[in-house]
């Protein structure tokens, strides 16, 4: 009996070394948030500021007019909104026809109706994602074409169009900046200051954005950063 349990071991162990070993199935590289194919990629926090906005625009439009800071939450797809009276509310985002996913193509300013501010958060929103993608026909379009029009030493619509177009990456598999976070909407100065991490090789650091809108026909006409961190502290104006 214990001359068969041998064999039947032996038996077993050959036919195991016969078998071949079953391949074990690759794992995708992790690469960076922007660098990650669509479908693994978190959503851009832009696009979760635009949709919450535009969402509360299209639902309680005199509450969009009241919005003072939004601040996006990637992991758990949520913006928190502080209203000027100091209410704060949180929404979150999901993905559907109701999602306002064409946000950032809504021409905001020949809309009539709206109140000033709610138009100055919609294009600086729409400027701040331009930025994010290099996505430059909507620089074009969202851009003052008075002479007065100047941003980091670039004067003027065409110069600031060739400015944009001379550092920025327009690729579906890389984002220039990360902005999570709209820091305050000053309406009297016709301002919003947002925060912004840049991706961009050699430029990477931290700061905050000043985009300033031309009242009369709403299109940006001034821009200025202020670096925290990075090759451009000194030289940020």
């Amino acid at each position: 009996m214990r001359l068969l349990g041998l064999l039947g071991l032996l038996v077993f162990a050959k036919q195991a070394q016969a078998q071949p070993s079953q391949p074990r199935p690759m794992q995708p590289p992790l690469l960076p948030s922007s660098h990650q194919a669509p479908e693994m990629r978190p959503p851009r926090g832009i696009d979760l500021l635009g949709r919450a906005f535009f969402r509360l625009l299209r639902d309680k439009p005199l509450e969009a007019a009241e919005v003072r800071s939004l601040r996006a939450h990637r992991a758990s797809r949520s913006v928190a909104a502080v209203f000027s009276d100091g209410r704060a509310q949180a929404t979150s985002d999901a993905p559907g026809e109701n999602s306002c996913e064409a946000w950032h193509a809504t021409d905001i300013s020949a809309l009539t109706g709206l109140p000033p501010t709610v138009k100055l958060l919609g294009v600086a929103l729409q400027w701040l994602r331009a930025d994010v993608v290099g996505d430059f026909e909507a620089h074009s379009k969202l851009v003052s074409r008075k002479d007065s029009v100047e941003m980091f030493g670039a004067k003027g619509f065409e110069s600031v169009l060739r400015f944009k177009q001379s550092f920025l990456v327009r690729s579906e598999d890389f984002d220039n900046y990360e902005v999570d976070a709209v820091l305050d909407v000053d309406a009297p100065s016709h301002t919003v200051v947002a925060s912004f991490s840049c991706l961009i090789p050699g430029k990477e650091g931290t700061g905050t954005d000043v985009i300033t809108v031309d009242p009369a026909d709403f299109k940006v006409y001034r821009v200025r950063a202020l670096r925290h961190t990075g090759a451009d502290v000194q030289a940020s104006t």
